[in-house]
């Protein structure tokens, strides 16, 4: 599935860059000026827990949130449909409050659950992680999609989890090389800021291909196994 993910990044690279470019990257930019601010006005004497605790939030919400238009876009080429880009961005348009609602409620369940012992927060990510795919491939209400999620996670958690920890390596991975690289070159802040935020968005793509192709294989397993109800892998 990675080659095929793979395959698929490199023919829609500069649809997928352009979808980042419109979507996330302004998150992006909008939560290192929140987050920045968070830390000038919250560390004292070395202690950052305010600013990290925000960053975390922030990221979490945005890695949830901006799914949206991406899995879109792989649905609707892996059925074969037309103006994908365009119906993609209409139809983040139109839920973007929905998915805003959802990341807002699983980031907070995440960082709760994680104060205890870290387990349950990471529980509650891999469960609940799935329900933006099942918005966008049904276009069901937040309680219902989550309902699936939890169902379909729990037949396919570990492997879940691995395909989540792959895709969060991968792209701190990058990050910091990226940062290591970049601070060669480019003596301001800002210049670094800059290219670690372009490799961000050119590689989140990969990770929801990656996790949608998969969540297409496991949806069309579950069905013939009779335990999807009426999940219905039609892409509307």
């Amino acid at each position: 599935m990675i080659a095929n993910s793979l395959m698929f990044y490199g023919k829609h690279f500069d649809r997928l860059l352009l979808i980042s470019f419109i979507i996330l990257l302004p998150l992006l930019l909008l939560q290192t000026i929140i987050v920045n601010y968070i830390y000038s006005i919250s560390t004292f004497n070395g202690i950052t827990f305010y600013g990290d605790l925000a960053n975390a939030v922030f990221t979490l919400l945005i890695v949830v949130m901006a799914q949206g238009p991406f899995i879109k876009y792989v649905l609707l080429e892996e059925n074969g449909e037309e103006r994908i880009m365009k119906r993609s961005l209409v139809f983040f348009a139109d839920h973007a409050f929905t998915f805003f609602l959802f990341g807002t409620l699983l980031t907070w369940m995440v960082i709760v659950g994680s104060l205890f012992l870290l387990i349950p927060g990471i529980i509650l990510l891999v469960f609940y992680y799935l329900t933006p795919y099942f918005i966008a491939s049904e276009e069901w209400k937040i309680t219902r999609a989550m309902k699936k999620s939890a169902k379909l996670a729990k037949k396919k958690f570990f492997l879940l989890l691995y395909i989540l920890l792959l895709i969060g390596v991968l792209d701190w991975g990058l990050g910091v090389l990226t940062i290591y690289l970049s601070s060669l070159f480019i003596d301001i802040y800002f210049g670094v800021l800059i290219a670690k935020l372009i490799v961000s968005v050119a590689i989140y793509p990969f990770g929801i291909i990656l996790l949608t192709l998969n969540f297409l294989k496991w949806k069309e397993e579950w069905k013939e196994e009779g335990g999807a109800g009426n999940v219905d892998v039609r892409v509307v």
